[in-house]
């Protein structure tokens, strides 16, 4: 990668968009994102396609680590803790690059858990997203954390941050005080959202789909 370009927002964003990491709408796309939610957009960050490329995903986790202040750490009582899949991968690099130590949170039920490492009492620990939407995941990978009795520390990272948002809030009821966490991300990018029945790109003729199940239709030839 260009060194010019390494660590800005508009160099990340176009080496995102050059490996087909980001996907916009264009006019006539047959196609646009049905998401999780269940909502139609016109944007879809799948960070599989940054992570199937290592020597870029080692060039972005040292920037998103350098953003984060955490660049100078090296101890190994330090944690990085993703949650299942997308975020495992950035957070076993980001550890790799300073002898810290990694951790996954996984589904059990109704909430996150971290069942196959053993954080210790105060342990500090650092969240890290590939993509953050809404910060929910991040709500669970903490809730998670605490109940290991580890320290969840500030930032929390994401590769992409496309929430919109500069903190993830923790409110009552569910938490027991209000709580804000910065985010630190290495692109900001931000998508249209429509109810289906609402939705432009359906009643213009585009499809709805899944991306993840059929990215390649989003990426024609």
């Amino acid at each position: 990668m260009n060194d010019m370009v390494r660590g800005t927002q508009s160099g990340w964003l176009a080496t995102l968009k050059k490996i087909g990491a980001i996907w916009q709408f264009s006019p006539n796309s047959p196609v646009h994102a049905e998401l999780t939610s269940g909502k139609h957009s016109d944007l879809f960050v799948n960070m599989s396609m940054l992570i199937s490329y290592p020597y870029f995903l080692e060039d972005a986790c040292a920037d998103l680590l350098s953003k984060g202040g955490l660049a100078a750490e090296y101890r190994d009582d330090l944690w990085f803790v993703g949650g299942e899949r997308g975020a495992v991968t950035p957070a076993h690099e980001c550890a790799r690059q300073i002898c810290a130590r990694v951790a996954f949170a996984e589904k059990v039920d109704t909430q996150m858990q971290i069942r196959r490492f053993k954080l210790g009492r105060d342990d500090p620990a650092y969240i890290i997203e590939d993509v953050l939407t809404t910060g929910g995941t991040a709500r669970k990978v903490l809730a998670a954390i605490e109940r290991t009795e580890a320290r969840v520390m500030s930032p929390i990272l994401a590769l992409v941050n496309r929430s919109g948002k500069t903190t993830v809030d923790l409110v009552p009821p569910i938490y027991p005080s209000i709580r804000q966490y910065p985010i630190v991300s290495l692109v900001e990018v931000q998508g249209r959202e429509w109810n289906p029945h609402e939705c432009p790109l359906c009643k213009g003729g585009s499809r709805a789909l899944k991306p993840k199940e059929h990215w390649k239709q989003f990426f024609p030839g």
